[in-house]
């Protein structure tokens, strides 16, 4: 099997459908799990990078995910609240996630679009770009809730990406 048919049956997986029919999984799957989902993400995006042919030398620490939990150890989100954000910035931030729009709309397990009726983005895989949004809004706040609604996703979401993104800067020294 190649690089580009494993990525589509994972791509299928993620968004809830069979690889080979192309139905929508119903009821309870382990496909509807948060973790799983992330997984399979990080899966096709490490794929794409190296069916591109793009893996560098720089790229190469970032491959090497934490096998554990060792990122929930990350206690920046439980510190006391501090927000640095102007309204102004907060608004500019939230028309800019905005303006990404939705890229996973289509085959979308029951789980998700009931998730998406109170975080537009839930389950969006997270852009380059949104990324580096993220990463200099974190500089500026810790505030979950207010992080939650400019990015349109769930709490734990933010939290959870929040530390890896800041565990994989430790571990690289970053």
């Amino acid at each position: 099997m190649d690089k580009t048919r494993t990525i589509e049956i994972l791509e299928a997986l993620v968004s809830g459908r069979s690889p080979k029919t192309g139905e929508i999984i119903g009821g309870y799957s382990v496909l509807n799990e948060r973790d799983v989902i992330r997984a399979l993400q990080i899966a096709i995006d490490e794929l794409k990078i190296s069916n591109a042919g793009n893996v560098s030398e720089k790229k190469q620490p970032k491959e090497k995910k934490p096998e554990n939990t060792a990122y929930r150890e990350i206690d920046y989100f439980k510190k006391e609240k501090f927000n640095k954000m102007s309204p102004e910035l907060i608004n500019r931030l939230k028309k800019r996630i905005n303006d990404f729009g939705i890229t996973k709309s289509e085959n979308l397990s029951e789980y998700i679009i009931n998730a998406r009726k109170n975080y537009p983005r839930a389950y969006e895989p997270w852009s380059e770009q949104e990324t580096e949004l993220f990463v200099e809004a974190i500089k500026l706040t810790n505030d979950i809730d207010l992080l939650s609604e400019c990015f349109q996703r769930g709490n734990g979401s933010i939290e959870s990406y929040g530390q890896k993104i800041m565990y994989e800067n430790q571990n690289n020294g970053n």
